[in-house]
């Protein structure tokens, strides 16, 4: 009998988005017979585990991000981590050397994790981000970057090809020095359209991303009274935490899987939201509009969150400034309009790992 061909997934623990956008990877490599072994840190491992329990997983070495309570300290909190960062990078290669060792893998999807590359495995890289959107240095990152995901065999874009997609510049430019294939597999999300009907005043804000900046929007959003008449959930974006509460007319959920976040999303009348990737993908895939509350100083949310407003797609405000009126400017916007319909030609894509 034909072995079935091994795949190692390994997103990286950078907030949620990483692991949550893999997850239709994931079920689409089982769908054709792959065997998948999953890897990562953090809350995203976690995620990943309680999503596929029946899978093998491995703890891989934390990158360990953390942000600047200030948008003003981001850029240099995240240059105080670069030696961690590069260290790291390393130690991933070393997991790698070990485990392909140990395990006959035929193949490596590695969701910004720039380590988990092997010379003699096919090794794809996802991401979209070829361009770095970062002031100054973005020339700098955007160079690192690149050079970063040519060690690898292919790369991955979530996003449609043209017009700009959902990423702006940052999934398409003309200046990128990428020399290997490149893919365009269309926006991945986990979520899947319900078709529930929208609940008049219910409220709805879905966190996600590094600390210390979750708990600080967080805390924001809990200090707003909702109106009396509202129901106002929060969900926290910690998927091993388990128990809900009470708060200033708030009930905080810590972790929804993904039939009852789509529910929630489906009907909630206002949804709040960062503006991360993987939240754009997931409203994308849902049809649905939202209030974008972007990171302070984190430059990717910034951009995407002026990209999604320059094109009257979505609202946008700085989180410093939230009091509950702005939710009446989810309405006067167009909601996301780029991405059309792309379904991935996975059996294709998947050839890589086949030899």
């Amino acid at each position: 009998m034909k072995r079935k061909p091994h795949v190692l997934v390994a997103p990286l623990h950078w907030g949620l988005g990483h692991a949550t956008r893999c997850i239709p990877i994931i079920n689409e490599l089982l769908k054709q017979g792959f065997l998948v072994s999953l890897a990562s840190d953090g809350a995203a491992l976690a995620l990943l585990q309680n999503t596929f329990p029946e899978l093998p997983s491995h703890e891989l070495p934390s990158y360990q991000v953390t942000y600047s309570k200030s948008a003003a300290g981001f850029a240099y909190k995240l240059a105080q981590q670069l030696p961690h960062f590069w260290k790291t990078m390393q130690n991933e290669q070393k997991w790698l050397t070990d485990y392909t060792l140990k395990n006959q893998i035929d193949g490596i999807i590695s969701d910004n994790r720039p380590g988990l590359f092997h010379a003699k495995i096919p090794s794809v890289y996802v991401t979209h981000q070829l361009q770095i959107k970062a002031g100054i240095w973005g020339i700098l990152a955007s160079n690192a970057h690149q050079k970063l995901i040519n060690r690898f065999h292919a790369c991955w874009v979530p996003d449609v090809s043209n017009n700009g997609g959902l990423s702006g510049a940052l999934g398409h430019t003309r200046t990128h020095r990428i020399h290997i294939p490149t893919a365009y597999i269309g926006p991945l999300s986990r979520l899947k359209k319900l078709h529930f009907g929208v609940e008049k005043g219910f409220i709805l804000a879905v966190l996600s991303g590094p600390e210390p900046q979750r708990t600080l929007l967080e805390n924001k959003l809990l200090s707003w009274t909702p109106p009396f008449e509202s129901k106002a959930i929060l969900i926290q974006g910690i998927p091993n935490k388990s128990s809900e509460k009470q708060i200033n007319g708030w009930q905080v959920i810590p972790f929804a899987q993904a039939e009852e976040l789509a529910e929630l999303m489906e009907k909630a009348e206002h949804l709040i939201v960062r503006s991360g990737y993987s939240s754009l993908m997931d409203l994308q895939a849902l049809g649905r509009k939202a209030l974008l509350l972007p990171t302070p100083g984190q430059p990717e949310q910034l951009y995407l969150a002026k990209y999604m407003t320059q094109n009257n797609w979505l609202p946008s405000i700085d989180q410093s400034l939230f009091d509950g009126s702005q939710l009446a400017q989810i309405d006067t916007f167009n909601g996301i309009q780029s991405a059309e319909e792309a379904t991935p030609d996975w059996a294709q894509l998947f050839t890589i790992f086949r030899g």
